[in-house]
This record gives C-alpha cells, sequence and structure tokens, in this order.
C-alpha cells in the first residue's frame, strides 16, 4: 500500500510539473481578448491593430482587439486584471497605466496584479503648442506662462493620463503654473490645440504628426533625454531643463498568474512581430520606435519607473487626488 501511494505521489507531482508545459505546448486553442483601455482610432489602438495582424499569423489563433476606455486607461487595466489567468486576455498598457499609483491610489496594482509580457514601442512625450503662439523654444514658453499665471493653460488626454503627468511635472520644475483642461483622448485634446482653446499639451508622435504636418502646431521639445532621428530638429526639454525625462512606452500584461511558459510564447511572439516590415513601416510612419523585452526585463524596468515617478511625485507634492 505504501509503494502504491509512493506511486500515485509522484504521478500527481509528474502531472503538475508537465501541465504548465503542455499548457505552453497547446497554447492557444481560442481566440485571444487584447484590451485596449482606450478608444478607437487613438495612440494606443493602432499600435495596438498593427501588432494584432502579426501575433495572428504567429500564433495562428485569432487576437479580437476589444476596446474598453473610460477612467484614463483604468477602466480596460482593472477588467484585465481581474480576469481568468489562463493568457486568453491581455491588455495593451503604457507607462501611465503603471507610473499612475505613484500619484494616486487605483483599483489594481501595477506590480502584484500584472505579469508584464513584452514592450513593444518606445518614443518621447513632445510639448506642443498651436503654431500661432508667440513662442519658439521652451525657454519662451516657460517666460510666457510665468508673464500670465493662472491665465495659461493645458490639455490633457484625461486626468491621470500620461500627458496630465507629464504636465504636471514639467509645470513643478519650470516652476509655471498652467491650469489643467482634461479631454477624452488625444483626438479632441489636439483640436483644441489647434483652436486656441488651449495654450499647450504633451502630446504623443501619433497624434500631433498630422497637426504639426498640416501647419497648426508645433513642437518645441522632446521628453527624451536626446534627440531622435524620427523627430528631426525637435531638442530635448532637458536642455533646457536639465535632467527632465518622460518617455512613453507601450506592451503588453497578462494578469498575475498567468503560467510561466505561456508568458514566455506570446513574448516570444511580440519580438517577433515587432520584427516584421509591415510593423516596423506602421511604427516609423508614427514616428516610434518598435522595440521588445523579456517579462523579467519589462518587470524590472517598471518597478525601476514606479519608483523614479513616486520620487518625483513626493519630492515635488504633485498629487491628483
Amino acid at each position: 500500500m505504501r509503494i502504491a501511494r509512493r506511486q500515485v505521489l509522484l504521478a500527481i507531482a509528474i502531472a503538475a510539473l508537465a501541465s504548465p508545459l503542455a499548457q505552453a505546448r497547446d497554447y492557444p486553442t481560442k481566440p485571444i481578448r487584447l484590451i485596449v483601455p482606450y478608444p478607437p482610432g487613438g495612440t494606443t489602438d493602432q499600435m495596438a491593430r498593427l501588432l494584432q495582424r502579426q501575433l495572428v499569423e504567429k500564433l495562428e489563433q485569432q487576437v479580437v482587439i476589444d476596446n474598453k476606455p473610460g477612467a484614463a486607461g483604468g477602466i480596460g487595466v482593472e477588467l484585465a486584471a481581474r480576469s481568468e489567468p489562463d493568457g486568453y486576455t491581455l491588455v495593451f498598457a503604457n507607462s501611465g497605466n503603471a507610473i499612475i499609483s505613484a500619484f494616486r491610489k487605483v483599483a489594481y496594482d501595477p506590480i502584484k496584479d500584472f505579469q508584464p509580457v513584452s514592450v513593444v514601442a518606445t518614443f518621447p512625450m513632445i510639448l506642443a503648442v498651436r503654431d500661432s503662439l508667440p513662442v519658439n523654444n521652451v525657454r519662451d514658453l516657460i517666460a510666457l506662462a510665468r508673464s500670465k499665471s493662472g491665465q495659461f493653460n493645458y490639455g490633457s488626454t484625461g486626468v491621470g493620463g500620461f500627458s496630465h503627468l507629464t504636465n504636471e511635472y514639467f509645470n513643478a520644475v519650470a516652476e509655471i503654473k498652467a491650469v489643467h483642461v482634461p479631454y477624452k483622448g488625444g483626438a479632441p485634446g489636439l483640436m483644441a490645440l489647434r483652436s486656441g482653446e488651449i495654450d499647450m499639451m504633451f502630446v504623443t508622435p501619433i497624434d500631433g504628426e498630422a497637426h504639426r504636418s498640416a501647419g497648426v502646431i508645433k513642437y518645441l521639445g522632446l521628453g527624451s533625454p536626446r534627440s531622435t532621428s524620427l523627430l528631426p530638429g525637435v531638442p530635448p526639454i532637458a536642455e533646457t531643463i536639465p535632467d527632465f525625462n518622460s518617455v512613453v512606452w507601450f506592451g503588453v500584461w497578462a494578469p498575475a498568474g498567468v503560467p510561466a511558459p505561456v508568458v514566455e510564447k506570446l513574448s516570444s511572439a511580440i519580438a517577433w512581430a515587432v520584427l516584421q516590415p509591415e510593423v516596423r513601416k506602421g511604427f516609423a510612419s508614427l514616428s516610434v520606435e518598435p522595440a521588445s523585452s523579456a517579462p523579467e526585463e519589462f518587470r524590472n524596468s517598471i518597478a525601476a519607473e514606479l519608483t523614479h515617478w513616486t520620487s518625483l511625485a513626493k519630492k515635488l507634492q504633485i498629487k491628483l487626488d
């Protein structure tokens, strides 16, 4: 009886070890839901759809985009956090969804509630103004904003969004008092900027390029520490405000608890997808850099970023509650 019991326990142990491997080998066996926590047509949505087509080819299974906008991405991200950790629900997240927890309480923990899968792309936030505003560089803008204290305003993609957090950071280090005017996404914010409803806005190249090409807005500075060949002629804000840094990443998260072999398979598929000509061409047209990362590397990067922004929020006394 003792031998039989030992054999049963051994069989159970082997089955437990083999289960995740079998799961990864067979995965995916049904469509994957990719939550985009923003409206259709916006920055995140456009990038997710470029990636989607390649993942369908690599994984040989449908990848369904599910737009769940609201609360600056918070609604869709929370939905993903509460989903079954089986690899069939993912979320296309960005920096703002992670660092918001440094500024206020949110319904999810970006470290504990998620398993990072891979970065997909990066780009700097860009300080933009309407073309008719009488400034041509960051220094001029700061001087104008100081002269109109309390009457100068800025737009964002919503309360708690990355554009909002970046501008509050800019307000603090530039020592200006620009008034926040939130919008429901980048598109309405850019329309308000070009019409003169707002004075400035931190934008993504995806949202801003068409308006800049039309000559109705202009870029004054990049949030990256260095210039980029994708946006020639636009200097880093750090040339005027030392150490200023606001770079966005986009990437895929899974709910915490997804088996490691499934995460690795997804991460490898993304690494393959961002190298494909269609994705690289599409991302270049949006002025963003394709990227990929191992899951643990992505997790460490998020943790370091949270530490950075939490320190800034405390030092500069930036609160959103």
